[in-house]
């Protein structure tokens, strides 16, 4: 059986919850290539029972953001995110040297405790994520130091204006983590490369605007590491568990276990490299209504960075503190205080 979507006009999870096949098949991941026609895509994966407006599908597929370029994106829906009226939709962007998988973190036995993107359908979103260039499934350059953030900041506003055409949606919230979250707010304000006004919400995680803590400058930003991704061969360096270290201090044991298994790879080394010029945008420039998390406990971020970014962001700013919390708060025992908020920020917006 084969699903078409067409980028313009009815959005592919129409299609999907429309021919869905019945609970108790099993089917394959989506994989859909974009070649200047309406792309194709395999049946995909999906957990619940039949019938379960709460019943979470998952495919994946390509964006096309350029010449030769594209994004490989993981989306969730729900049966409940298509019913919505006024539809809503979370675009995620992820750190540097993880995939798209960063935000759907499915355990060995099934669990989807720890995938954002589970809890943003099952909350009536629709959700996708995207994997930078010189990442995962998307495009690969000849040499992965030319993924620069002044490259990677028009492909994946071409992403979520796609995103939101697919699903006739408004206005599309975004997920930002690290890098993602400097490119969420760029996207939002007003140097823009897309109409910032389709920018709905902005929520930042893991993030690092001007400085971190000494320990993460020992440890990471030293010039021993910056002279390893500078002299990477073609621009990709491959990755061992010994690199997300810091990011997972604070995880559930699953939750770490799972990224150490799955964040290793070859990765394209210019979106790292950026983190050694911060700031990567001016937080001036962004206009859009923005929360940012951030953990008393983040071994990364210091409460120095978080208050510098308050002061200077050009929009609508909120903080939201988590006692106890670090620098990946979905993977976290603080989790369920980081959904609480993240829900009501973004259901503000559909309140009269």
């Amino acid at each position: 059986m084969t699903y078409r979507i067409v980028l313009l006009g009815a959005a592919v999870s129409c299609a999907l919850v429309a021919c869905a096949p019945d609970s108790s098949q099993d089917v394959s991941a989506a994989d859909v290539e974009t070649n200047g026609s309406a792309p194709t895509a395999e049946p995909l994966s999906h957990h619940g029972g039949g019938g379960d407006p709460n019943r979470v599908f998952r495919v994946d597929y390509r964006l096309p953001v350029g010449e030769h370029r594209y994004l490989h994106v993981i989306e969730k829906f729900s049966a409940a995110s298509l019913a919505r009226h006024h539809r809503r939709g979370v675009f995620m962007l992820t750190g540097t040297l993880v995939n798209a998988d960063q935000y759907d973190a499915v355990l060995d036995d099934g669990d989807t405790e720890f995938s954002v993107l589970e809890r943003v359908a099952s909350h009536g979103y629709i959700g996708a994520a995207a994997s930078y260039e010189g990442y995962d499934d998307s495009s690969h350059p000849t040499n992965g130091a030319d993924v620069t953030a002044s490259r990677l900041l028009p492909e994946v506003g071409a992403a979520v204006e796609l995103f939101r055409l697919l699903h006739g949606i408004d206005h599309v919230d975004l997920l930002g983590a690290s890098l993602g979250a400097n490119l969420a707010e760029e996207l939002g304000g007003v140097a823009s490369p897309i109409d910032r006004h389709h920018i709905g919400r902005i929520v930042v995680t893991s993030h690092v605007y001007k400085e971190v803590t000494p320990l993460f400058q020992q440890a990471f930003f030293s010039p021993e590491v910056q002279e390893l991704f500078l002299t990477a061969p073609n621009g990709y360096v491959q990755t061992a568990p010994p690199f997300y270290a810091l990011i997972l201090l604070q995880a559930e044991a699953d939750a770490a276990a799972w990224a150490n298994a799955t964040f290793p790879g070859t990765y394209a080394t210019g979106p790292t490299l950026e983190g050694f010029h911060i700031p990567t945008f001016q937080a001036s420039d962004g206009r859009a209504p923005l929360l940012q998390f951030w953990g008393d406990q983040d071994p990364i971020t210091p409460r120095s960075d978080v208050d510098t970014f308050q002061a200077e962001y050009g929009g609508p700013s909120e903080l939201a503190v988590l006692p106890g919390g670090g620098h990946a708060p979905y993977y976290e025992p603080v989790r369920e205080q980081f959904w609480g908020r993240f829900f009501s920020f973004l259901d503000e917006e559909d309140r009269p």
